[in-house]
């Protein structure tokens, strides 16, 4: 993805990787449970989308269904990984301090967190091995 996602366009990527091929009417449903947008500001965002590339459409009578057309953890990781470059000059140690220094994580995210770690860790040592 050559171009900067915007957080709108950010915003229908994750409706679309969550419930899949939708309508222009879903996604403009999804997008105000939490944003105030119109129908038409909803189209023409999808609309120029599809012609970054983003998103393909495919006529479903007289509407369509668009898709994501780039991959989630592709385009997650390449986020991440600007945003590790730029604002914590690659060290993922910061990153990690800013996301649990200031706030309380729950119990659940910790636990996975450290399943996640565990199992970083074993690979590591296959990997030594």
């Amino acid at each position: 993805m050559k171009d900067k996602i915007t957080n709108s366009e950010m915003r229908v990527l994750r409706i679309l990787w969550e419930l899949g091929p939708s309508k222009v009417r879903t996604l403009n449903d999804e997008l105000n449970k939490k944003h105030d947008i119109g129908y038409t500001s909803t189209l023409k965002l999808m609309q120029t989308m599809n012609q970054k590339g983003m998103l393909t459409r495919e006529k479903d009578g007289v509407s369509h269904v668009y898709s994501s057309a780039i991959d989630q953890n592709k385009t997650q990781k390449s986020i991440l990984n600007k945003i590790l470059e730029y604002d914590f000059a690659g060290s993922k140690m910061n990153l990690m301090m800013q996301l649990f220094g200031d706030e309380k994580t729950d119990k659940k995210d910790m636990d996975e967190i450290r399943s996640f770690i565990k199992k970083m860790d074993k690979a590591n040592e296959n990997e030594s091995k």
